[in-house]
């Protein structure tokens, strides 16, 4: 791992709001790549299913945990959040983060391009072991906007300051040494307040809006959305968008090509699943 960069790599994990969670699209154990800069490919996503039909029936959430423990012999439990770790699954060279969205414990595994093929064999064949499986993109992106986890690229990039994106608690530092954009950093930390903010949104309609599409509120445009797909929680669609500040309320009130659409809480609770 040449220079130590803290690239991202698979969040595997269960979720433990979700006991049964049934996918319409196929399951295909493919490998949805993660890019840097000029779409230069140095990871794969992957996360544990239950079988082909894409169903997570996971009853224990520490069993992503403890898939990771019997591979590298860390124990999640004993790692702070966000803290890197070298390690190996089964003799590929790799390391780790721990991340753990929605409060359940996982890790991002992080590799040489080389070696990628490798770690993903090795994986998959200790997650199906486990009765998991890969799933399909389409599946992956609406559980993180349920989750309420934004992408790079997606859902924030170079147009957007931290605070905007809703960043500012969890990818920046207000005490390190200066770095580019500190200063409007804190700036609007300290003094001022930003005009549009990252929501998570729900559609009335099952059909997910384009990404780019306008929200508008009272005739007038609001914002627009980032990304969308349909939740199989909320059975409807759901997306996160950039909305005004004063739209940005939890309930508030927006319209999308004809559709309503509204600002729900990220992420979502067991209430609204339940709604």
């Amino acid at each position: 791992m040449p220079g130590k960069k803290r690239q991202k790599f698979s969040p595997l994990r269960a979720d433990k709001r979700i006991e049964i969670f049934p996918m319409t699209e196929d399951v295909f154990v493919g490998r949805q790549p993660i890019c840097k800069e000029k779409a230069e490919v140095f990871g794969y996503e992957l996360l544990c299913r239950q079988n082909i039909l894409a169903e997570a029936a996971f009853k224990d959430q520490d069993q992503a945990a403890d898939l990771v423990k019997r591979l590298t012999s860390i124990d999640l439990a004993n790692l702070d959040e966000l803290s890197f770790q070298e390690t190996s699954v089964e003799g590929v060279s790799c390391g780790l983060t721990k991340r753990s969205p929605g409060g359940v414990a996982g890790v991002e595994f992080l590799a040489t391009r080389g070696a990628l093929p490798q770690l993903w064999e090795r994986l998959g064949e200790a997650v199906e072991k486990g009765g998991g499986r890969a799933m399909g993109y389409k599946a992956l992106n609406a559980l993180r906007l349920e989750q309420g986890i934004p992408w790079f690229a997606y859902d924030f990039g170079d147009k957007q300051i931290p605070h905007e994106a809703g960043l500012e608690h969890s990818h920046i530092s207000y005490t390190k040494g200066c770095y580019t954009g500190q200063e409007i950093v804190e700036r609007v930390r300290s003094r001022g307040q930003v005009n549009r903010m990252r929501v998570l949104l729900r559609f009335e309609a099952s059909e997910p809006p384009a990404g780019g599409a306008t929200l508008t509120a009272d005739g007038n445009e609001a914002g627009h959305v980032t990304r969308a797909a349909f939740s199989h929680a909320l059975q409807t669609a759901i997306g996160m968008g950039y909305v005004r500040r004063e739209k940005s309320q939890f309930g508030s009130e927006l319209s999308c090509g004809g559709n309503m659409a509204s600002v729900i809480n990220s992420p979502l609770s067991e209430s609204q699943s339940k709604s």
